[in-house]
């Protein structure tokens, strides 16, 4: 978004009115300040890196309910944000090294666990949707629990998109995720090519991820 030293934080947001960055751009309104992901999608209730000025150094912004990057404040996660939205920790603006790709990830918060379809249904807190068919029960079910419900928009298999607020991910097509069974992480995913289900299938209604990484 720009170019941040850590002698001189200079609240940029204030001079320019949208601000291009890779994969998105920074637009402002009469609200705040929201990142366009450039595919009809925003990043919200979650940490985003975002390298802004291309320079393979990305610094790391909290985007609220409604979109919004939260300024020179304390996240809901009790970070501290300085006046330009960049995540600070004694007044230091923390900054990652990234390939121009990991610009597409939205970080968020949660617990990976490996369950049983009984499992899933007590932790979605439903009745079984697909009580006469002949799923297999025994088999595993990888979620992503996060620490507190998220607003995500994916995209849909006809091609459309749409937001919803979700408590799980489902993991199923990442079996090597199944390493950090019982693990509280923090994890990049790639919203961009995530979508919603269009079936039964467990976790119910949950969003479908088919790429991510653990942030370490």
């Amino acid at each position: 978004m720009r170019n941040i030293k850590v002698l001189l934080l200079l609240p940029i947001f204030a001079i320019f009115f949208t601000i291009n960055a890779y994969a998105g751009t920074w637009i402002q309104d009469s609200k705040g300040w929201w990142y366009d992901q450039g595919n009809g999608t925003w990043p919200s209730n979650s940490w985003q890196w975002i390298d802004g000025n291309s320079d393979g150094t990305a610094e790391c912004y909290y985007f609220d309910k409604f979109g919004y990057c939260m300024i020179n404040t304390i996240t809901p996660d009790n970070y501290r944000v300085n006046a330009s939205g960049a995540w600070i920790e004694n007044n230091i603006v923390q900054t990652k090294k990234v390939d121009v790709a990991d610009t597409r990830y939205t970080l968020l918060n949660g617990t990976i666990r490996v369950l049983k379809y009984k499992e899933v249904l007590a932790v979605q807190g439903i009745n079984d949707p697909n009580p006469n068919s002949s799923i297999d029960r025994d088999k595993d079910f990888i979620l992503f629990i996060l620490d507190r419900p998220q607003t995500l928009t994916c995209k849909t298999i006809d091609g459309g998109s749409y937001s919803r607020t979700v408590k799980v991910l489902s993991l199923n097509y990442l079996p090597d995720i199944k390493a950090y069974n019982g693990q509280h992480v923090k994890a990049g995913f790639d919203l961009n090519v995530a979508y919603w289900p269009s079936d039964t299938s467990l976790p119910l209604g949950a969003p479908v991820i088919n790429d991510m990484y653990i942030d370490k």
